[in-house]
C-alpha cells in the first residue's frame, strides 16, 4: 500500500470551483429543467383545453342550449379552435422526437394564441352589450391574465424569450376588444386614457408578474442542477471490464484528484 504523503489534499469541502459549470438562463435552460419541460407543457396544454371546454361548452350543453347559443360561427370558432390547438401541443410536447428547445418555443407561441383565444371568446360581439356598456369596464382583468401567470410558473422557458411572449399575450385583451368595440360602433365610450388604465395597464402588471415567476423558476432549476452535478461523478475513460461489472477513470467535484 502507498502511504499517504504529509500534507496531501484529498478532500475539497467547497468544491473544485472548475465545476459545475454556470449555466445563464438567457441562453438556455438547466438540465433539470429541460427534463420537466416536456412533461409540464403537455400538462398545462391539457389543462387549458379542458378547461376551455368546461368553461365555454359544458354550461350549454347541461342546460340544453347548445344550438341555441352557437348559431354564428364566430360564437363557437374561437373556442373550439383553442381546445384543438391545446390537444396539439400537448401532442407534440409528447412526442421523444422533437428536441427540448422546439418544445420551448412552441410552447411560447401557445401561450399567445391561448391568450387570443380567451379574448376572442371573450369580447367578440360587443354589441350584444349595447344597452350596457359599462360591462367593458368590467371585463378586464379576464383569464387572459391569470393564463399568462400560470403558464409562466408552470413551464420553463429562457426569460428574455418569455418575455416576448406575455407581453404579445399581454396585447390580445386590448387588440380584441378594441376591433370588437370599433365593430360594434362602441369605441366611443372609452377615452384613450380610460381604455388604457382598463385593459392594457392591468395586463402589463401581470406581465412584470409573471416574468419575475419565470426568472425565479430558471435560477431555482439552475440552483437545482448544480447541486446535482456537485455530488455526481463523472465518468472519464474505461480502465477495464469483468465478472463483477466495469471500472472507470472518474472525478469528483469534492475531491482533489482523479479516482477509479
Amino acid at each position: 500500500m502507498t502511504p499517504k504523503r504529509s500534507g496531501e489534499t484529498l478532500f475539497l469541502p467547497g468544491g473544485r470551483g472548475d465545476r459545475p459549470s454556470k449555466l445563464s438562463p438567457d441562453r438556455t435552460l438547466p438540465p433539470h429543467l429541460q427534463e420537466q419541460l416536456p412533461r409540464r407543457l403537455r400538462n398545462i396544454a391539457l389543462l387549458y383545453s379542458l378547461a376551455f371546454f368546461l368553461s365555454e361548452f359544458a354550461p350549454s350543453i347541461v342546460a340544453g342550449k347548445l344550438s341555441q347559443e352557437y348559431q354564428a360561427l364566430f360564437d363557437w370558432l374561437p373556442g373550439v379552435a383553442s381546445i384543438l390547438i391545446g390537444i396539439v401541443v400537448a401532442a407534440l410536447a409528447s412526442s421523444p422526437r422533437v428536441p427540448w428547445q422546439v418544445k420551448m418555443n412552441v410552447g411560447l407561441v401557445f401561450e399567445v394564441l391561448g391568450s387570443y383565444g380567451i379574448a376572442l371568446s371573450m369580447y367578440l360581439g360587443a354589441e350584444r352589450f349595447a344597452s350596457t356598456p359599462i360591462v367593458f369596464f368590467a371585463l378586464s382583468p379576464s383569464w387572459v391574465a391569470i393564463w399568462m401567470i400560470l403558464y409562466s410558473i408552470v413551464v420553463p422557458a429562457q426569460p428574455v424569450r418569455a418575455l416576448f411572449a406575455l407581453l404579445a399575450s399581454a396585447s390580445a385583451p386590448a387588440v380584441v376588444m378594441a376591433y370588437s368595440l370599433h365593430h360594434a360602433g362602441l369605441f366611443h365610450i372609452f377615452t384613450p386614457e380610460t381604455f388604457f388604465l382598463t385593459h392594457i395597464l392591468p395586463y402589463l402588471t401581470c406581465v412584470l408578474l409573471a416574468y419575475a415567476s419565470a426568472r425565479i423558476m430558471v435560477t431555482l432549476g439552475a440552483e437545482v442542477s448544480r447541486a446535482r452535478e456537485l455530488g455526481s461523478y463523472k465518468l472519464i475513460e474505461r480502465l477495464g471490464q469483468g465478472g463483477m461489472g466495469e471500472v472507470w477513470r472518474a472525478s469528483h467535484q469534492l475531491l482533489a484528484r482523479e479516482a477509479a
